[in-house]
């Protein structure tokens, strides 16, 4: 089982900019409904690439936003565009990665399924 993380930004696909709608269950008229919800506009998913794939679909059709980019989260080597990016301060941005994917890790061995990380 290969583990991945992935970074995801958004752009907007409706006119409300942020704000994408979402549907809740109201318990009291037991009836689902539709409401706008600011939505979150990066995140980043940890698990298998198949888990990866079906929580980012599901999370834009949830949330009807359009995928703009795509980043792997992993430790760079240098040598590489953002390990030269990086520079001296490469080592420590590796430290901190490796740091979030071992607590990815963690949490991920407790649920057994992607987890979706809120980066802004």
């Amino acid at each position: 089982m290969d583990l991945k993380c992935q970074d995801f930004y958004f752009k907007s696909g409706n006119i409300y900019g942020t704000f994408g709608t979402v549907k809740k269950f109201d318990s009291g008229t037991n009836k689902y409904y539709t409401d706008l919800e600011e939505q979150e506009m990066s995140i980043r998913i940890y698990g298998t690439m198949d888990q990866i794939d079906q929580a980012l679909e599901e999370y834009m059709k949830d949330t009807d936003i359009i995928l703009d980019e795509c980043y792997d989260f992993k430790i760079e080597k240098r040598g590489t565009f953002w390990g030269d990016f990086y520079g001296k301060d490469l080592d420590k941005h590796n430290e901190e990665v490796q740091t979030k994917l071992d607590k990815y890790k963690k949490l991920y061995k407790e649920k057994n399924k992607a987890i979706i990380i809120r980066l802004i």
